[in-house]
Parts: structure tokens; C-alpha cells; sequence
């Protein structure tokens, strides 16, 4: 029989995106707790059974009409329970995928903005490259011109008079 100190002293191993520790704890808390009322309230209706019994032991024995209760209390505590350990992890569920979503998406927009400032650093550097391109083309032209104008000049000049 699991007693309320082996539910309290239990340790679950943790795994990535289990359940949050903390709320598995307090649930498993209040579990103790409600079990720690019912065995209580066992013993106590077990104790007073046997004074009953003792009480009257010439008559013969009659069913104890609360234990349909006590059982039907103990039925309604376990299906709340559930319920509530249902509940509990929808909630954990849901707030995991929101978190992954938000992460997902704000990692989304990080890369876009990574990938547009490459796209902007690539397009100056880009521009940057035609300029000098330009610069040569320009360089060359001018110094073609002034070799071009230098043989010209050359041509016409005797080094050697006659």
C-alpha cells in the first residue's frame, strides 16, 4: 500500500520538456495531504466499527451503512484528483507550446534581421566594388590618353638635330 510519505518522498527523474517540477511536487503534496485525511478518517470509522461491534456482540452483524459513503467520498476524491492532474497538464502543455512558439518566433526574427543587415552590408560592399571599378576604368582611360599624348609629342620632337 503506498502511504502518504511515499508519495511525498517520491522523485521523478526530470526529462527535457517534462512536466514543470515544482507543480508536480505541489500536486503530489496535496495528494499526500487528502490521503493522509482519508486514512485517517479510515482508521477513525475502523475503530469505531470494532467499539460497535463489541458493543453488541449477541446481535447479529448489520452492514455499516457508511462504508458506501466512506467508499463512494473515496471514489469522488480520486476521480477530482484526476481531474485536477488532468487539468494541470493541459495547463503545462499549453504553456509549453506558447513559450516554444514565442521562441521559435522571436528566433525567427532574429535571423531575419541578421539576414537583412548580410543583405545590406552585401549591397554597400557591392556598390562599393562598381565605384572602384569606375575609378580604374577611369585611371586607365586618363592614362592612356596622357601615353597617348606623350608619343604624340615624342613624334615631333628630333633629338638629333641634323
Amino acid at each position: 500500500m503506498i502511504t502518504s510519505n511515499d508519495i511525498r518522498e517520491k522523485d521523478f527523474s526530470t526529462a527535457k520538456q517534462g512536466y514543470n517540477q515544482d507543480e508536480v511536487d505541489d500536486f503530489l503534496d496535496e495528494l499526500a495531504k487528502q490521503l493522509d485525511v482519508l486514512v485517517r478518517e479510515n482508521q477513525s470509522l475502523s475503530e469505531k466499527l470494532r467499539e460497535a461491534e463489541a458493543a453488541k456482540p449477541s446481535e447479529p452483524a448489520e452492514p455499516f451503512v457508511d462504508e458506501a459513503a466512506y467508499f463512494k467520498k473515496v471514489e469522488a476524491t480520486m476521480r477530482e484528483t484526476l481531474i485536477s492532474a488532468e487539468r494541470i497538464a493541459g495547463e503545462t502543455i499549453a504553456k509549453a507550446k506558447t513559450e516554444a512558439e514565442e521562441k521559435i518566433s522571436g528566433a525567427e526574427e532574429q535571423a531575419e534581421a541578421i539576414l537583412s543587415s548580410a543583405r545590406a552590408e552585401a549591397d554597400t560592399a557591392k556598390a562599393e566594388a562598381d565605384t572602384v571599378r569606375k575609378g580604374i576604368e577611369e585611371y586607365r582611360a586618363r592614362f592612356r590618353q596622357l601615353v597617348e599624348e606623350q608619343a604624340t609629342i615624342l613624334k615631333g620632337v628630333s633629338f638629333f638635330d641634323d
